[in-house]
C-alpha cells in the first residue's frame, strides 16, 4: 500500500504553579448530558477547545490523539492522553485531522472546507509538516462530492427533472494540483445501480432530489489506495468496494448480506454483517486476500440506537468469503453513532491495541487486544476521525506570556504569569523573568523555573511586577532548545 501521543520545580520564590482553562477537575462522566464546557487561555484568546474528560482503567498505547472538533471554537486539535492540548489549528473549518508520512518525515494532513448539507463539497487538502508550516509535495487521494441535474430519478421515486450529489474518488499531485486519476459513481450505473441505494425515499436525512436539496445516494466516506487500485466505501449502499486502476468496478462486500443487492460478489461469514459504515481501510493486503477494518456505525439517523461496533475482517479473494476477525464494543458502556467515526490499530498494532472514534458522537475509546476498552475520552462536539499517534512538534512561532497583579491576605501583592507555546510538545518548564522595566539584562531579573503543566501554565511571583518575559526549557529545535518569549507589560488587575 501507498504511504500518502505536577510539580514545582526547586527554586526561591516560587509561591505556585498550576495549568489553566475552565474545566480543571471537571470529573469523567460516562452518561453526561447538557451544556460541555469550553477551555480559554489568557495567552491564547482565540483558541477555546471543549474540556477533555477522560478515563484510563489499563495501559493505553502512546502517542497523541488527532482530531478536528467541529464547530468554530474547536477545528484541528492535538491533545495527550490525559487531555492537554498539545496544538490547536484554531480553524473550526478544518477536519480529519491526520498523522501520516511524507517522503520518511513525519507530516499531518487536513481538509479544509465548506459544508453543504452532509457533505463537504468545496475545500481544500493541507498538509503541515512538524513546524506545522503548510507544504506541498507528494500525492494524495480524496473523495469529491458534485451536484449533478437535472436529470430523471423517476426510477428511485423522484422527478423527471431531479438533482442528486455525485460521488468521486480523485488522486492528486498535491504538489503540481495535477489530478491523476478520476472516477465517478454515477458513471457505473452498471455495477452501482442508484436502484440499490439503502437514502429512500427522499427526505430530510439524504436530500429532497431538488437543486436546493440533492439527493444523496451513494456518501462516498472514505477511499484508500491499495497496491492494486483502490478501495471506497459507499455508506448509503452499505457497501465496501475495490476499484481497478483502469477504473472498473472488480468487487464489492455488501455488508447488509440483502439478497436484494444483486452485486454480492462474497459469501459473508458469521458476525460479518456491517451496516451505514464508516472509515473502511485495509491493514493487510496480498494478492490473494486482505484484512480489512471499519466502522459499523448500524444507524442512519438520530433516533436510531443499535450499537456500533469497530469490525475487522479477513477477505479471501479467492474463495470470496469474509470471516469475521474482531468486533469492538463497550461491554460496560456501549455507543450508538449514526455518522462518522474511525478504527484505527495503534503503533502498528504491536500490542493488539485500537482506537475507536465515535464521530457525530463526541467519545473516543481505547481497546486492548482482549477487547476490552481501557480508555475513554469525552470532549463535547463531534470530531469525524480521531487517530493516534507520535507527534514531535517544533513550532516557528515565539513562546507567548500574559500577566496580571493579585494579591493574596498572607503573601500580598503577586503578579500572576501565564505562559503557553502552541505545538511545541517538547517544553518541559518555564524559565520566569519579572522587573520593572521591559530590558531584559537591566530590567528583569530571573524569579523562578516552573514545570510545565496543561497548554498554559500559570505561576505566581512576589510583588507586583511592571514587565514579565518567559522562556521555555526545552521545546525548540537544536540547537536553539530554549526559546524566549517577548517582553509584555502587565495587563493590570487579574479579572
Amino acid at each position: 500500500m501507498r504511504s500518502a501521543s505536577c510539580l514545582l520545580l526547586p527554586f526561591i520564590g516560587a509561591v505556585s504553579a498550576q495549568g489553566a482553562g475552565a474545566a480543571l477537575g471537571w470529573a469523567y462522566q460516562p452518561n453526561f448530558s447538557g451544556p460541555w464546557p469550553h477551555q480559554t487561555f489568557l495567552t491564547e484568546p482565540t483558541i477555546q477547545p471543549p474540556a477533555f474528560k477522560t478515563n484510563a482503567t489499563g495501559a493505553t498505547g502512546e502517542g497523541a490523539i488527532f482530531m478536528a472538533i467541529q464547530n468554530q471554537k474547536g477545528g484541528a486539535l492535538i491533545v495527550s492522553p490525559t487531555g492537554s492540548v498539545l496544538w490547536a489549528g484554531g480553524n473550526g473549518s478544518a477536519t480529519n485531522l491526520t498523522p501520516a508520512t511524507l517522503k520518511g518525515k513525519p507530516v499531518m494532513v487536513a481538509w479544509n472546507g465548506t459544508a453543504k448539507g452532509a457533505i463537504q463539497a468545496y475545500g481544500s487538502l493541507l498538509v503541515f509538516d512538524d513546524s506545522y508550516e503548510m507544504i506541498h509535495n507528494g500525492t494524495a487521494v480524496v473523495t469529491a462530492a458534485l451536484p449533478r441535474g437535472p436529470v430523471d430519478l423517476s426510477a428511485v421515486g423522484g422527478a423527471k427533472d431531479g438533482y442528486f450529489v455525485d460521488c468521486g474518488v480523485f488522486e492528486i499531485d498535491v504538489y503540481t494540483n495535477k489530478v491523476l486519476f478520476k472516477w465517478w459513481a454515477s458513471e457505473h450505473q452498471d455495477a452501482i445501480p442508484q436502484t440499490d441505494s439503502r437514502a429512500l425515499p427522499f427526505g430530510s436525512i439524504a436530500g429532497w432530489g431538488n437543486s436546493s436539496s440533492p439527493w444523496d445516494p451513494y456518501h462516498m466516506n472514505s477511499v484508500q489506495a491499495v497496491n492494486d487500485g483502490y478501495i471506497f466505501s459507499l455508506r448509503h449502499f452499505s457497501t465496501i468496494y475495490h476499484l481497478s486502476k483502469n477504473g472498473t468496478v472488480t468487487w464489492q462486500i455488501h455488508g447488509t448480506n440483502n439478497t436484494v443487492q444483486k452485486h454480492q460478489d462474497f459469501t459473508m461469514g458469521p458476525n460479518t454483517t456491517f451496516s451505514w459504515q464508516h472509515d473502511a481501510r485495509v491493514a493487510y493486503q496480498t494478492n490473494s486476500s486482505l484484512i480489512l477494518h471499519l466502522v459499523d456505525n448500524a444507524n442512519w439517523q438520530g433516533g436510531e440506537f443499535n450499537t456500533s461496533y469497530g469490525v475487522q475482517l479477513a477477505v479471501d479473494l479467492q474463495k470470496k468469503t469474509v470471516t469475521e476477525m474482531l468486533r469492538l464494543s463497550d461491554a460496560f458502556n456501549p455507543q450508538s453513532t449514526y455518522a462518522g467515526g474511525s478504527l484505527s490499530a495503534l503503533g502498528n498494532n504491536a500490542n493488539g491495541h485500537w482506537l475507536m472514534s465515535y464521530g457525530i458522537l463526541p467519545v473516543i475509546k481505547e481497546f486492548d487486544s482482549a477487547g476490552t476498552c481501557i480508555f475513554t475520552m469525552q470532549f463535547g462536539s463531534a470530531s469525524y476521525r480521531a487517530f493516534r499517534s507520535e507527534w514531535h512538534g517544533y513550532p516557528n512561532t515565539k513562546p507567548k506570556v500574559a500577566a496580571c497583579l493579585t494579591s493574596d491576605p498572607v503573601r500580598g501583592q503577586m503578579t500572576r504569569i501565564h505562559a503557553s507555546w502552541n505545538g511545541a510538545t517538547e517544553v518541559t518548564g518555564w524559565s520566569l523573568f519579572a522587573g520593572q522595566s521591559a530590558g531584559n539584562s537591566t530590567g528583569l531579573t530571573k524569579m523562578l523555573d516552573v514545570a510545565k503543566m496543561d497548554f498554559e501554565t500559570v505561576a505566581y511571583v512576589q510583588g507586583a511586577q511592571a514587565f514579565v518575559q518567559v522562556q521555555s526549557i526545552g521545546g525548540g529545535r537544536a540547537p536553539q532548545v530554549n526559546v524566549a518569549s517577548d517582553v509584555v507589560a502587565v495587563n493590570g488587575t487579574c479579572a
